[in-house]
């Protein structure tokens, strides 16, 4: 592999050394074998949009990461805030097992069960089919 490219490289020395350029093949014409204007510009257009890709990808990226921060931030406020609560239910009733849950598990008596009574409701079985199909 070495030999190679310093033989080619000897080769363009050479070249260069002797003053001359290299030259097209007979009958090839250096507008006919170069992109012009338009490949220039359709080179240009995509280089452009690679960048803006680029850029709107990062901006995405730190849009993410700071809605992920600021989730774990409020969670560990509603964390602390609930613990609070807790301990000064927990003093005032002396009895210290009565905590309260935050989220979800908290509103569970007052899930509505209408959705269930009714078999004809596509969300009500899961399906998005009624029985009789």
């Amino acid at each position: 592999m070495m030999l190679v490219s310093h033989t080619v490289l000897n080769a363009t020395a050479g070249i260069l050394a002797d003053g001359e350029s290299p030259s097209l093949k007979p009958g090839l014409d250096a507008n006919q074998v170069s992109p012009g204007v338009i490949g220039f510009l359709l080179t240009l257009l995509l280089a452009v949009l690679i960048i803006f890709v680029a850029l709107d990808h990062t901006r995405r990226q730190r849009r993410l990461k700071n809605r992920f921060d600021y989730a774990m931030a409020r969670e560990q406020k509603e964390r602390e805030a609930a613990e609070s609560e807790a301990a000064t239910h927990g003093d005032r009733s002396g009895d210290a097992s009565e905590t309260h849950t935050a989220g979800p598990a908290q509103d569970v008596s007052a899930r509505d069960d209408s959705a269930d009574d009714s078999p004809h409701d596509d969300a009500a079985n899961g399906t998005g089919r009624t029985p009789t199909d």
